[in-house]
This record gives structure tokens, C-alpha cells and sequence, in this order.
């Protein structure tokens, strides 16, 4: 890709557990987002800093669908917390 480098992917999954088993049972090596429990499986986690970009996430919902207050407030929280970080970002030219 942009650095020449192009990986022999044998397997993808949306399921983080899958990915670290087949790790800890020696089938390679993945590119996964950081574990919030640390390093699973008695696995090694090394941090890549240089030259990615940064990773987007968004907020979905079905408009159409009842949506309980608690959700509604989470929503709103998140929706809320990411105008004060892009506010924050701006202000600090990041």
C-alpha cells in the first residue's frame, strides 16, 4: 500500500476474541484495536505509532424505532462529548 507493504491476510473477523485465540495459538500476528482488559491470552501487545491515520468511529441509530430514554441520553452524551473534543482539537490546533 502507501509504504510498499502488502500483508498476506489470511482470516478476517469483526470478533475480537477470534482474533486473539488464533494469535495465542501461534497463527500469526493481527492489527487490532487496543484491548480496554490489556493483552489477552498471555499475548504481547507493541503499539504502532508512525504513519497511520487515525481511526473513525460513528454513532448509528434506526430512526425509525423506539429508542428508550437511556439510550436517548447516551446518544445526546456522546453526540454532546464529541462537539467539546472537536472544540478542543481546534482550539489546540491538533
Amino acid at each position: 500500500m502507501e509504504r510498499g507493504i502488502r500483508p498476506n491476510i489470511i482470516a478476517e473477523t469483526e470478533n475480537d476474541q477470534i482474533i486473539y485465540g488464533l494469535v495465542a495459538a501461534g497463527r500469526g500476528v493481527a492489527i487490532v484495536p487496543y484491548p480496554l482488559s490489556g493483552a489477552p491470552y498471555n499475548t504481547e501487545l507493541v503499539p504502532i505509532v508512525e504513519g497511520f491515520t487515525e481511526r473513525k468511529i460513528y454513532l448509528q441509530w434506526n430512526k425509525n424505532r423506539y429508542m428508550t430514554p437511556a439510550a436517548k441520553y447516551f446518544r445526546d452524551y456522546v453526540i454532546r462529548s464529541g462537539r467539546v473534543f472537536d472544540q478542543y482539537r481546534e482550539l489546540h490546533g491538533l
